[in-house]
């Protein structure tokens, strides 16, 4: 039986706040900075869950951007989804949360749908449209990415159609503009927008379901090795035009150690662990896979944020494609296993291109 229990509830991580969370009115809120949109599995069902989403998204980019306090120059927006089904005939009831079509549009219009427009209600061109949109980076996790992929079409169908005309012109450079990053998307690799997507390949919430076999049949291999870390570009033609996916699978990321049940692979505050090394050694030691996995997701997101900030400051948008990233992860792995056998007291030298210039973020009242 599936009822309504309550409403989903926005928030925005916000320093002066009790926990550095604030709730979020979308009628009063606007994107004009920099930006990250967080949408959780279907178990974020508490704003203390959708926070700790963003605090380790906060974790992950300082992780790269070192020094410079880029979060304060930006906002963070979460989500804790109302509960709205419960499993009556279990034992232990199962409480999964998602936001309802209705709140799906109150978002899209509220926040998404006015970087479309003036002030006036005039379509913007193609390019001021881009750019507004590339201010955002989606990060999402498991049903999230099935959330965002609802969220997103409702967008490009209102802006898309207008006077029962299709521009697909608008469509394909709008949706080829999003920057989306997800970790163990339910949707896998058929994203409507150009995604890098995370997975293990122990993760056992889907281990040798639909969505792996997909991804094994795409790709005719998946890494094996918990010091293994493979990487897949493909492009998928869709409505939306040619949209790519760049995939990067671990052949596992931690065990017990003793070859006993493996521990939970799919959570997102995997990330978190991987991130302090709280996660178990396997076979007596540390795998190179905890490291190097949680700091590529980390340096893909940053590198997301860097293009917000750049767009953020000049008059025409500029965008990076999956085949670059693709290229600077390879980069970045080549030179991590090639020294994981020596002691990196400082790794600020592989992330110096990523950091932004602190001057990216000064002009935070300039408006869209």
């Amino acid at each position: 039986m599936e009822k309504v229990v309550n409403e989903s509830v926005w928030g925005i991580r916000d320093y002066d706040a009790e926990n550095h969370w604030r709730k979020l009115n979308l009628k009063k809120h606007k994107i004009n900075v920099p930006t990250i949109i967080a949408l959780g599995g279907s178990g974020t069902i508490t704003e203390r869950a959708a926070n700790g989403m963003l605090e380790i998204i906060e974790g992950m980019l300082r992780s790269v951007l070192g020094d410079v306090d880029i979060c304060k120059e930006m906002d963070l927006i979460g989500v804790a989804y109302g509960v709205h089904t419960i499993d009556e005939a279990s034992a232990q009831q199962k409480q999964t949360g998602d936001l309802l079509q209705r709140e799906i549009e109150d978002f899209a219009n509220n926040i998404l749908l006015p970087l479309c427009y003036d002030e006036k209600g005039n379509l913007l061109s193609i390019d001021e449209i881009c750019k507004n949109f590339s201010l955002i980076t989606f990060v999402t996790h498991c049903a999230g990415a099935q959330i965002l992929d609802e969220l997103l079409e409702y967008v490009l169908f209102k802006v898309g159609i207008q006077n029962d005309q299709i521009n697909e012109e608008l469509i394909e450079n709008l949706s080829s503009s999003i920057k989306h990053v997800s970790y163990a998307p339910i949707n896998g690799i058929g994203q409507r927008v150009p995604t890098t997507y995370f997975y293990s390949a122990k993760d056992r919430t889907f281990a040798g379901n639909i969505l792996f076999n997909d991804i094994s049949f795409e790709f005719n291999v998946l890494p094996s090795s918990i010091e293994e870390i493979s990487l897949f570009l493909k492009s998928k033609r869709s409505y939306y035009g040619k949209i790519p996916s760049l995939g990067v699978v671990a052949g596992q990321l931690q065990n017990d150690g003793k070859g006993r049940k493996m521990i939970d692979e799919h959570s997102f505050s995997v990330l978190r662990k991987l991130m302090t090394g709280e996660t178990m050694p396997f076979n007596g030691r540390v795998s190179a896979n905890r490291d190097c996995f949680s700091k590529i997701m980390s340096i893909v997101i940053a590198k997301c944020v860097q293009n917000s900030f750049i767009n953020y400051v000049q008059d025409k948008p500029e965008f990076f494609t999956l085949e670059e990233v693709r290229e600077e992860i390879n980069e970045f792995i080549e030179g991590f296993y090639g020294y994981r056998f020596n002691e990196i007291k400082n790794l600020k030298k592989i992330y110096k291109k990523y950091e932004i210039n602190s001057k990216l973020g000064l002009a935070k009242d300039k408006q869209f």
